[in-house]
């Protein structure tokens, strides 16, 4: 028998590869088969333990269904609301221009609302003036008719009476100022409220300085306000305590007041305490009475006459002129309250320096007497 060739290395190689390869393919399909096995017995396994209800199954077919069909439903809704709006942003900024618009709506209600019933208020109460107005004037319809009756009967008692005479004018004699005679006084009266009050000034004035000096001596520390050279009395003081006490005058309330550094007098007349007119044209009237015991060479009558008393003032000068007395008189105003100075040394403050004489200057004229007649 022939020998056989040696095999070479190469050919041993690729024999080692085969048997390798075919191992390991071998057990690869071992390992597949297994797990099919494996595989077949746990599908066994979980058919065995977990069987399928049919009721169940069916039940959660048909709910299945329903719940497809409220979705389809809910969609179509939502596509209903607004079919041309593509998101949810585009619906929020509609639904708030809504908003916006209905609460401008709502404002202008509400303002038409208060208007309405603001023009209700006012119609009501134009109503209730309405009817207040037409009772007024149904009140001023009675009284005229009531006024026209009287006129109509008054007319008719004055056709009745026999006409009288008018009354004698009364002639006012307008100032035509002059002066009075040398040596001559004035005894002056105050016309008002239609009376006429005598003005006894120099007894005021003596019994005002009396009782201002007096006071001012007794409680002398109480009005210095300073000594010496430049001295000052608080005449505000001063005088208001003199208006505390006063002086009594029959026909005038006296008071005082301060006018600059020196007291003034203020003379009011009494509530009626002056001559009405029937007592000034009565024969034996007081007025008369009194006019009779002055001196005509002494004393003319000086009228300061205020608007409501002229009247009165005629009545009174009539009766001057009667007695054979010089006159004169002053119109007022109705404001008008008789104010002179005190008189006497007595001052709040020292007088002011004389001004120094010019040696050059002319010689002053001499004063006219005032015109007081007329």
């Amino acid at each position: 028998m022939a020998r056989r060739p040696a095999p070479n290395d190469d050919e041993s190689s690729l024999d080692s590869l085969l048997d390798t390869m075919l191992n390991v393919v071998g057990i690869l399909v071992m390992v597949i088969v297994l797990v099919q096995i494996g595989i077949q017995q746990a599908v066994d396994r979980i058919g065995e333990s977990q069987a399928v209800d049919p009721a169940a199954l069916v039940k959660l077919i048909e709910d299945l269904e329903q719940a497809q069909i409220e979705k389809i439903d809910l969609d179509a809704e939502l596509a209903s609301l607004h079919p041309d709006e593509e998101n949810i942003e585009d619906q929020l900024k509609r639904l708030e221009e809504r908003v916006a618009d209905e609460n401008k709506k709502r404002k202008l209600l509400e303002e038409e609302k208060k208007n309405f019933d603001e023009n209700n208020r006012t119609a009501i109460a134009n109503q209730e003036k309405i009817e207040e107005h037409k009772e007024q004037r149904t009140d001023l319809s009675q009284q005229i008719s009531t006024s026209l009756k009287d006129i109509s009967t008054k007319q008719a008692l004055l056709e009745d009476r026999e006409k009288q005479k008018a009354p004698p004018a009364k002639v006012v004699n307008l100032p035509n100022p002059r002066p009075a005679p040398a040596g001559i006084k004035a005894a002056m009266f105050v016309c008002s409220e239609n009376q006429v009050f005598p003005l006894d000034l120099e007894g005021i004035r003596t019994a005002s300085k009396n009782l201002l000096e007096s006071t001012f001596k007794k409680y002398k520390q109480k009005y210095t306000l300073e000594e010496g050279k430049n001295w000052k009395i608080d005449g505000k003081q001063l005088v208001e305590d003199f208006n505390k006490r006063s002086v009594t005058d029959k026909y005038f309330d006296v008071s005082m007041e301060v006018f600059g550094d020196v007291p003034r007098l203020v003379l009011t007349p009494k509530k009626n305490a002056g001559a009405r007119i029937a007592e000034l044209e009565g024969a034996n009237g007081g007025f008369r009475k009194d006019l009779r015991t002055l001196d005509g060479n002494k004393f003319y009558a000086r009228f300061f006459v205020k608007p409501d008393s002229y009247e009165a003032y005629v009545s009174a000068r009539k009766v001057v002129q009667e007695e054979n007395y010089l006159a004169g008189w002053e119109p007022q105003g109705a404001a008008w309250v008789y104010r002179t100075n005190l008189g006497g040394k007595l001052r709040f403050a020292p007088p002011p320096p004389p001004k120094p004489v010019d040696p050059n200057a002319k010689p002053t004229p001499p004063i006219k007497p005032p015109n007081v007649l007329d």
